[in-house]
């Protein structure tokens, strides 16, 4: 996924953090934008998506949970 950098004089975080999903801790590198100017920080539908797979990646693998791109391969 490539991904779209917002307008404006921003850069791209990245920090450990540990999201809860079904009650249980997983721990993502979390993907922000720094607005430069205020500090704010803000996430886009890309980011989102990149920190909530790495999530449900963690989870199917715990729980041994074939990934649909697995299921296609080997029917």
């Amino acid at each position: 996924m490539k991904l779209i950098k917002p307008e404006g004089q921003v850069k791209l975080q990245k920090q450990l953090r540990v999201f809860y999903y079904r009650q249980e801790p997983f721990q993502i590198v979390y993907h922000t934008w720094v607005d430069n100017e205020n500090g704010d920080e803000f996430t886009t539908l890309q980011l989102d998506a990149i920190n909530l797979e790495q999530v449900y990646y963690q989870y199917r693998i715990k729980y041994g949970i074939s990934f649909a791109d697995w299921i296609k391969m080997m029917s």
